[in-house]
């Protein structure tokens, strides 16, 4: 089994892209921290999987994110794999009638959830010391502070790049070679 042992945190997990990949990863063998904002969904999906832990989250909420950080370390010690994937679409409408409201609702998930997962998540990796090329999420050699674009998960087309600084994270795109330093 692939992944046989190792603990991985999905969002927006209850359906979909998120609930797939969890489901993929329980099968073969991973611990799941599965986070979605939607309680009786997520909470049908995680019964349907062996490992699966639950956590009802608002991705855009700093201390919701980093409350599932937290729960996941507190189950299972670590965290290797993360599958930043929640996201929505938002109301469509022309630029002129879209209120403000919606605009910032999507922003906030799509852009500063993304961020907000990542940053936590890769706090926990940092700590744990280890550059397993599982860790490879997107960018350039996060490992010496580059600055990277980040995509958020469902944005259908629509760019949710963030310029972050990694400041030492394992995170790389994946198919990149490390330069020489």
């Amino acid at each position: 089994m692939r992944f046989q042992g190792r603990v991985a945190v999905v969002t927006g997990a209850a359906a979909g892209f998120g609930l797939a990949v969890s489901t993929r990863l329980t099968n073969e063998g991973a611990k799941v921290v599965m986070v979605d904002r939607v309680a009786e969904a997520l909470e049908k999906a995680a019964a349907g999987l062996a490992d699966a832990l639950p956590v009802v989250a608002d991705v855009s909420v700093e201390s919701e994110v980093d409350g599932y950080v937290v729960r996941a370390v507190r189950a299972h010690g670590e965290i290797d794999l993360f599958f930043n994937n929640a996201g929505i679409e938002g109301r469509m409408a022309p630029m002129t009638e879209l209120p403000v409201a919606d605009f910032d609702r999507v922003w906030a998930v799509n852009g500063r959830g993304v961020f907000l997962g990542l940053r936590a998540v890769l706090k926990v990796m940092k700590a744990q010391g280890r550059r397993d090329r599982e860790h490879r999420l997107a960018g350039r050699d996060p490992w010496r502070g580059d600055v990277f674009p980040l995509r958020g998960g469902k944005t259908r087309g629509r760019r949710a790049d963030l310029l972050c600084r990694a400041g030492g994270c394992p995170v790389r795109h994946p198919g990149q070679r490390p330069r020489a330093r």
